[in-house]
């Protein structure tokens, strides 16, 4: 982050652009130690320039908010992330929300967030791995501060059945060894923990239930 001290407030000209670690230069006004900034916005500096106290807060704020892209492109690249979690960086770097805005359009405009494509990608992984009813997924995704609107939107062609089946299919080995009544119950408590609502687990459970039988008559 952007260090300050008492001499960035004051009009100076600049008589030394030192480099520092981690790309950043510090800034001298006057032969005294300024600002520093990232290399990026030094390179716009010159010997010699006068720089007056509101073009130095200027630079401190242009710094804080390359800072935050930065660090925000760094945590999309390991995941996607919403807006919201992102948010949550910006505060703890203490951004303006005026600043906060502007760095989000940016990371907008970039195509490094969305809410919309990362409700669509956390269903998609769902759906493929760890299969949940409307209800979980709904719960998941406001955890993650996705929009309601959003999150209908992203759920308006959901089908619970077949989501549902997936998740029934995963946990069928775990009871196939139990008695009828057990298999039901335990099958049922099972879709339950992953969200869905019993017009849709009685009905697949007892459909799942009949197969098992027929198969276990049909091996003997």
């Amino acid at each position: 982050m952007t260090r300050v001290t008492a001499f960035a407030f004051m009009d100076g000209v600049i008589t030394a652009l030192k480099p520092m670690l981690r790309g950043r230069v510090r800034v001298y006004l006057d032969g005294q130690p300024g600002l520093e900034l990232a290399k990026e916005l030094a390179a716009e500096l010159e010997l010699g320039q006068r720089l007056g106290a509101r073009q130095v807060s200027e630079l401190q704020t242009r710094d804080r908010m390359e800072f935050a892209y930065r660090q925000a492109a760094r945590l999309v690249a390991r995941r996607p992330r919403t807006e919201w979690e992102l948010r949550t960086l910006f505060n703890r770097l203490k951004l303006a929300e005026r600043e906060q805005e502007d760095v989000m359009q940016s990371l907008r405009h970039s195509k490094l967030v969305s809410d919309a494509e990362f409700a669509m990608a956390w269903l998609e992984n769902r759906m493929a791995f760890r299969p949940r009813g409307a209800w979980a997924l709904r719960a998941e995704l406001r955890g993650r501060g996705v929009p309601a609107e959003v999150i209908e939107a992203t759920l308006s062609d959901f089908d619970e059945e077949r989501a549902a089946a997936l998740a029934a299919r995963q946990g069928l080995r775990k009871y196939q060894h139990l008695s009828p009544e057990l298999f039901r119950l335990r099958l049922s408590a099972y879709l339950q923990r992953r969200g869905f609502q019993h017009p849709t687990i009685d009905p697949l459970v007892e459909q799942l239930a009949v197969e098992r039988e027929v198969e276990r008559k049909d091996s003997t």
